[in-house]
């Protein structure tokens, strides 16, 4: 590979294809956030960029097999492999994958909601006589088509997304130069294969400026290729990526291949980060150490399988991170900001929280922290006694009930007793505060913050908003120490429009109004805990309506910009909030630092806070499944999370042989089946 294409390459990122942000961070993964961000996508946009990219991968391969051919004719290597396939991880690697399997004249496959689809001797598209700015795709099975259209007509490439991923540059159009003036007209090609969102993509890119001209919308199942499970048997898959960093996920969907008998030796990217870590899951070796490697994938694979699933794929790339680096000082990027980048290198899983705490002056408030440990908010569970949390996607084996720090020995009966009546537990926690002078000081200490939050809405009607029920124990006293109105926000039910939504304004004197039209407030959202985020922002699978506490201030004109918890799980919350352009500020973060103090169990405890799936599935190995059987039982409430549970860990149990043992506990405790009962 020349020298100078390696350049070419660094140049681009640098120019177009990096954010920089040493303050705040950027977005990236479940509750992380890195100082840089190196977007590959942005090459897409660019027919130059485009093909620089995927030639520079072509030449990374044939360099590879023009070595095998090499050592094959010194007798060192009996058979060369050649390429059978194309992968790439989706979205952003498939679409360098489609580019690279036309160059090599190869089939592309891509793992998709279970199911192997085959791409052969793709076609680009007829346009007509429409001169179009740029090729636009949904995603991924539209990506291959979009590729191969806009590299013929020598056009941009960009492709919608169904909703946004949640952290990096958090964009539902990717590949969109950001100064797009240039793209006012574009084709959309949107194949799916279930469901097609042709009608939000053409919003999207509405919204953006950009017409959509022309459309070709099609289920292409019987264009595709659909294989059995044997059909990747001995098959050798060239995996292609836009970048490498923790490798999570790429060693995840080389599980996936490998599973269905591919052969997966080599993965090129265009840059490596070059983690130890992720240097360790590449790395022939004899024997993983799970606990070392410390990932998700990895335990989802009993440690005997270990060794076959990940020994010997070797990362392949373009550039090295530390390359770009001394580049980016090249041109001007100050040392501060380049001490910052490598500070995060060296330590990417605490950066984010390291830096908050610093910049923020905050961490566990002494003060509630203390409370919650007095009031048994927080309490470990014994082993034997472990349960499923609401939204179902882990066990826990420690309770965290923020609602206690109102001294209330029987506020659940309260709420349970008074769900449907805001004002009520509005009252009963203001006499709380009364009360109990610790719960006051509670109160007075979030009340501080969410003052300094308020002056943000500077010459605009402010409000304290909170959703029933337990939101209010904490908004309602805030709202009125604040002498504020307070927005009460009811749960929806499944299926629920926006007309049915109930929504009331408490005012400090007591008055109660419900809400008929806008309410053009300047809100800070209070509430109580905060674990996945999902009574905050959620999709409602029956209307595809957004739904949770955020949409519905927002679909009646107020602003919420912030989000006050008195205690965050660090489940991932803050993730859901940032992909709403929410930032969430807590008192008390149940992490290793707070565990360490207040948990009779602080391995156990921290060991799930570090990864909440892992843990679920090693403690279902070693206890087993029958801690689950009573959340199957039909017509209550906890059977939602024990669906929620099967979806996420389905594959798991019955890649770990606990499938069956579960079926049949089920079975013999109700007299059904799983498939019956769900």
């Amino acid at each position: 590979m020349s020298e100078n294409a390696r350049n070419q390459i660094s140049e681009a990122i640098l120019n177009i294809g990096h954010s920089i942000d040493i303050e705040k961070g950027i977005p990236w993964g479940v509750g992380k956030r890195m100082p840089v961000y190196f977007d590959f996508r942005s090459f897409l946009g660019n027919y130059e960029l485009r093909q620089l990219a995927v030639n520079t991968l072509v030449e990374l391969v044939e360099k590879h097999e023009s070595r095998q051919d090499e050592l094959k004719q010194k007798g060192f290597l009996e058979e060369e492999d050649r390429y059978d396939l194309v992968t790439g991880l989706p979205t952003a690697g498939f679409a360098f994958a489609a580019g690279v399997a036309d160059k090599l004249a190869l089939p592309l496959v891509l793992l998709h909601e279970d199911k192997t689809y085959i791409f052969e001797n793709i076609a680009s598209l007829k346009t007509g006589k429409v001169q179009f700015d740029a090729i636009a795709s949904t995603s991924p099975l539209a990506i291959p088509f979009g590729v191969k259209t806009a590299d013929e007509l020598q056009l941009p490439f960009i492709y919608v997304r169904k909703e946004k991923k949640g952290y990096g540059l958090n964009k539902l159009i990717e590949g969109l130069p950001e100064n797009n003036a240039h793209i006012k007209k574009v084709m959309l090609i949107d194949y799916f294969i279930k469901d097609s969102y042709l009608d939000s993509a053409i919003e999207t890119l509405e919204n953006a400026g950009i017409i959509v001209e022309n459309f070709i919308t099609e289920n292409i199942a019987n264009r595709l290729i659909i294989e059995d499970d044997s059909s990747l048997e001995k098959k050798i898959l060239l995996f292609i990526d836009d970048l490498i960093s923790t490798g999570e996920k790429q060693v995840g969907d080389i599980r996936n291949y490998r599973n269905k008998g591919a052969i997966v030796n080599q993965i090129y990217v265009l840059l490596d980060y070059g983690f130890k870590k992720t240097n360790a899951l590449f790395e022939p070796r004899e024997e993983i150490d799970t606990e070392e490697i410390d990932t998700e994938e990895i335990d989802a694979v009993d440690k005997k399988k270990t060794k076959n699933f990940y020994q010997g794929c070797e990362i392949k790339f373009v550039k090295r991170y530390q390359d770009v680096l001394d580049k980016l000082r090249g041109k001007g990027i100050s040392d501060e900001i380049i001490c910052e980048i490598f500070t995060w290198r060296e330590d990417h899983q605490n950066w984010y929280e390291n830096k908050r705490k610093e910049e923020l002056k905050m961490g566990n408030n002494p003060t509630i922290g203390q409370h919650l440990d007095e009031t048994t908010g927080y309490s470990d569970l014994d082993l034997q006694k472990v349960v499923l949390i609401t939204s179902g996607k882990s066990l826990t084996p420690y309770f965290v009930n923020a609602e206690k720090l109102c001294r209330d020995q029987n506020i659940s009966k309260f709420l349970n007793e008074n769900e449907n009546n805001a004002a009520a537990i509005i009252e009963h926690a203001q006499k709380l505060t009364q009360e109990h002078p610790e719960f006051e000081k509670d109160i007075e200490i979030m009340a501080e913050n969410v003052a300094e939050l308020l002056k943000k809405g500077k010459g605009r009607e402010l409000a304290i908003s909170g959703g029933l029920r337990r939101d209010l124990i904490f908004s309602g006293p805030i709202a009125r120490r604040l002498s504020l109105a307070h927005i009460a926000l009811y749960k929806q039910d499944e299926g629920q429009g926006i007309y049915d939504d109930k929504v009331e304004i408490i005012h400090p004197t007591g008055e109660v109004e419900l809400v008929n039209e806008n309410i053009p407030f300047y809100v800070v959202h209070v509430a109580d805990l905060m674990t996945k985020g999902s009574s905050s922002y959620s999709i409602d699978e029956v209307t595809q309506r957004k739904v949770g506490w955020i949409p519905m201030l927002r679909e009646r004109k107020a602003t919420v910009n912030d989000f006050v918890v008195a205690v965050t799980r660090l489940q991932g919350g803050e993730t859901t909030l940032e992909a709403q352009g929410v930032t969430l500020h807590s008192f008390v973060e149940i992490n290793k630092e707070y565990l360490d103090v207040h948990s009779n169990q602080p391995e156990i405890a921290a060991a799930y806070a570090e990864s909440e799936r892992k843990w679920t599935e090693n403690y279902l190995k070693e206890h087993g499944v029958e801690i689950l059987v009573p959340y199957f039982k039909e017509g209550q409430k906890k059977l939602k999370r024990a669906q929620s549970f099967m979806k996420l860990y389905k594959g798991f149990l019955e890649e770990s042989g606990l499938m069956e043992q579960l079926d049949e506990a089920v079975y013999q405790e109700y007299g059904k089946s799983l498939n019956e009962i769900i």
